[in-house]
């Protein structure tokens, strides 16, 4: 019991002393320094060495052959082709063996109508030859006929002008003085009797007689005479005018005639020459179409130009590319003049073709020897070597290489088409000096390092694999360098 009150006294004293401490200001007291944790760093130091360096390079490609005869049906004037047969993509053929075959009903047909049009043909051209002929000859008659009638008319009308009209103007005029004169002699003759009448022993009968009849004389003389009058004047003011006119307008229209005859004779020359013309080249077309038709006949049974493999479609960088054609090559099928439809690849004289980037253009030159494997069955393992490259890209922007392939010593079947891949060592150097790639900073076109005591260090790069960097100037074997192991590497070989 005393022990326990004793505890309790201790505990009070406690208490009390809290209290009085509480109400007594008390000199606060300074904060600890904060100590900030060091962030853990990914750089470490690492030294060059000097050691063998190689550099290799992977490539995919696709096997194709060193002979791809394309097949296109390129009829001269047969445009229907309409697929009867065709043997299925992958079918091993030999020369001259049937490859696809076309619907030849219409075409036959359009021969046979071409063939039956030709008599015809030949008989309106020679029937036109002999026409042109007999033209040649009657033409210049009929030429001379119209000369010569035109040569008469003009005769006519000058001798009309110079000697007819003159002619019938005095004509008609002495008929009127003629008519005035026998008028005149009969008034005369009247008088004289009338005269001697008077003065002689005749009967009044006679008398009578005689003077009644040469006054019928003078009454006729005057009748005739006023005829004549009307008669002259119609003559010189009408009908020889009127003849003259006459003669004046045959003239020009036989000049007219002349000249349309002139004309239709040229007009007939040529328009009969042209016909036979147009005959004779309507004649040829017809026989070069048959020929072309029959010609186009021929080529609507395809037959295989070489030993190999029918692949539908076209080969595009060693893929084959048959979507196209593909719904075409069935029984029915309609393809198009001048389209590829299959193409007969030789299985025996294979190469790579490879769509090389242009980061590794660099590593490639012909003759670079590589290891060749099938991506169907990697256990097959050939040499093969760079053929060519070409340093112009591509649509793809690539850069299309060609790599040898010697199937002859696998016994497994290698046809074009198949993957590959390509494995080939690009550089090597027994005493390169390296380090960490994470090492090397650039900076424009500059690269350096840090040294130890975090100086720059300007550097000359070499070759880069995943891993290492080669350094050609500005360091040496055992300098101790800087590596950041938290930035990314980008690789430049």
């Amino acid at each position: 019991m005393k022990h326990y009150f004793s505890r309790l006294s201790g505990i009070f004293l406690i208490s009390v002393s809290f209290v009085m401490a509480e109400g007594v200001p008390v000199e606060p007291k300074a904060a600890p320094p904060v100590v900030k944790p060091t962030p853990p760093t990914d750089k470490k130091l690492v030294k060059a060495k000097t050691e063998r360096f190689e550099t290799r390079l992977e490539l995919e490609g696709f096997v194709e052959s060193k002979t791809n005869t394309a097949i296109r049906i390129n009829p001269k004037s047969w445009a229907d082709l309409t697929v009867l047969d065709v043997v299925d993509h992958g079918t091993v053929v030999k020369k001259g063996d049937v490859i696809m075959r076309f619907e030849t009903d219409k075409l036959l047909l359009a021969i046979e109508d071409l063939e039956a049009s030709l008599p015809l043909a030949k008989v309106k051209l020679e029937t036109s030859k002999t026409d042109l002929a007999l033209l040649e000859k009657t033409a210049p008659l009929q030429f001379e006929n119209q000369r010569r009638n035109q040569s008469e008319k003009e005769a006519d009308f000058v001798y009309f002008e110079k000697v007819q009209r003159p002619q019938n103007e005095r004509s008609a005029r002495e008929r009127l003085k003629s008519a005035e004169n026998y008028l005149l002699y009969n008034e005369e003759e009247l008088k004289q009797l009338k005269k001697m009448y008077e003065n002689d022993d005749m009967t009044e009968e006679t008398e009578e007689i005689i003077l009644k009849r040469a006054q019928d004389e003078v009454d006729r003389g005057k009748w005739s005479l006023e005829l004549t009058k009307g008669s002259t004047d119609r003559s010189l003011n009408v009908f020889i005018p009127r003849e003259h006119e006459s003669l004046q307008q045959g003239l020009k229209i036989s000049q007219l005639e002349w000249e349309q005859a002139e004309a239709r004779n040229n007009r007939n020359f040529t328009t009969k020459k042209l016909e036979i013309e147009d005959l004779e080249r309507s004649l040829a077309k017809n026989i070069e179409k048959i020929a072309d038709l029959k010609g186009d006949l021929d080529s609507l049974v395809v037959k295989a130009p070489h030993d190999g493999v029918v692949y539908y479609g076209t080969n595009v960088k060693g893929k084959w590319n048959a979507s196209m054609v593909d719904r075409k090559l069935v029984p029915g099928g309609k393809a198009m003049p001048g389209e590829t439809l299959v193409t007969v690849a030789d299985p025996n004289q294979l190469q790579v073709q490879v769509a090389v980037a242009e980061a590794d253009l660099r590593d490639l030159k012909p003759g670079l020897k590589s290891r060749l494997s099938l991506k169907w069955n990697p256990t097959i393992k050939l040499d093969s070597s760079v053929v060519s490259l070409s340093y112009v890209p591509d649509a793809s922007s690539t850069f299309p290489t060609v790599f040898s392939l010697d199937k002859s010593r696998s016994t497994l079947p290698i046809f074009p088409g198949m993957g590959v891949k390509l494995n080939m060592d690009t550089y090597l150097n027994e005493n390169a000096l390296l380090v960490p790639l994470k090492a090397v900073k650039t900076e424009g076109d500059k690269s350096y390092v840090i040294k130890r005591d975090g100086t720059k260090l300007p550097v000359e790069l070499g070759r880069a694999d995943k891993e290492n960097q080669e350094i050609l100037n500005g360091l040496s074997a055992g300098d101790e360098i800087e590596a950041d192991l938290s930035i990314k590497t980008d690789v430049k070989k």
